[in-house]
């Protein structure tokens, strides 16, 4: 009866940290899908009436689902963290390009997209361009509960694991 109890606890722990590990990915796709991948290709884009337009659908999502203040700290705020300037950033970013008319001379227009590839981009240390964003925006505002979920289920997971794998090989 025992083994069966255990056998049951291991069961829901490892399903609450995979469901933890599922949501997580969703909601990592979910930001790529509707912010990261359209800002990714406003930074590539070759004219600024595409660049704008990206930018804007960037924008409208991240309005629509308040990620426009805030921090996604859960122990150390870091102005890396910071969702309400980086917010600001995308809306001063998209303010330039809508300023750019017929009468705007092309290099000014190229600087222009420039700029904007190095407001939204960055470098990583593996040389591959990313998009600058808050750390954990993908969760946010839900950081600590999930911080919680992932942490309580991952041990309860490891426990019941080591107590299986102990009472498996009756040390």
């Amino acid at each position: 009866m025992k083994n069966k109890i255990l056998i049951a606890l291991s069961l829901i722990s490892f399903l609450l940290f995979t469901s933890w590990m599922t949501v997580r990915m969703v909601e990592g796709y979910q930001f790529n899908k509707n912010v990261s991948g359209h800002l990714k290709r406003a930074a590539n884009a070759n004219t600024v009436e595409m660049a704008s337009s990206e930018l804007k659908l960037s924008i409208d999502y991240l309005k629509e689902n308040d990620l426009t203040s805030g921090s996604t700290y859960i122990i150390f705020d870091t102005p890396s963290k910071d969702v309400g300037y980086w917010y600001q950033n995308l809306e001063s970013a998209s303010s330039e390009l809508n300023k750019v008319n017929d009468k705007t001379a092309q290099l000014e227009k190229s600087n222009l997209l420039l700029k904007l590839r190095e407001t939204l981009t960055d470098q990583n240390s593996d040389g591959e361009t990313e998009v600058i964003a808050p750390d954990g925006i993908s969760i946010y505002p839900n950081n600590l509960l999930f911080a919680i979920w992932g942490w309580i289920s991952f041990a309860f997971c490891a426990i019941c694991g080591v107590i299986l794998a102990w009472k498996w090989f009756d040390y």
